[in-house]
């Protein structure tokens, strides 16, 4: 198989790329909170990559996540746009702002968190992440 061009990727993640994101990822999640007895999505905080709207919103159905768990997800994609990978590095600075709002840690004042990547190729990567206290 030859290399694919970005548009080429941008169209296949329009077309299907939510419903194998959602596939591969919640089983990748499953497995990786199980680890840390960690049951509930909406106990973390969450650093998910945004391919955009239809992907995070199919996201927090598929998980039954609340919608201001993908705020900082959000705000980074209304902000800058996707960035490829790079966009994990920007939530992660909306994460460390959380100090300005009186949170008790570096993850929206929450113990636990979750970094939710993918690419080319629907390559997942997940990251379970624990906070530090301010």
């Amino acid at each position: 198989m030859g290399a694919l061009s970005l548009d080429e990727i941008r169209k296949a993640q329009r077309a299907d790329g939510p419903a194998r994101i959602l596939a591969i990822g919640s089983a990748t999640l499953q497995t990786k909170c199980s680890k840390q007895r960690i049951s509930d999505g909406n106990s973390l905080f969450w650093i998910a990559h945004p391919g955009g709207p239809a992907i995070l919103y199919h996201i927090e159905i598929k998980l039954g996540l609340k919608a201001e768990k993908m705020k900082a997800t959000r705000h980074v994609l209304s902000r800058y746009g996707n960035m490829s990978s790079a966009c994990v590095f920007f939530m992660l600075d909306e994460m460390r702002k959380a100090m300005e709002y009186s949170a008790a840690t570096t993850g929206e004042g929450l113990e636990w968190g979750v970094l939710f990547g993918f690419g080319p190729g629907l390559t997942v990567e997940t990251v379970v992440l624990h906070s530090v206290p301010l």
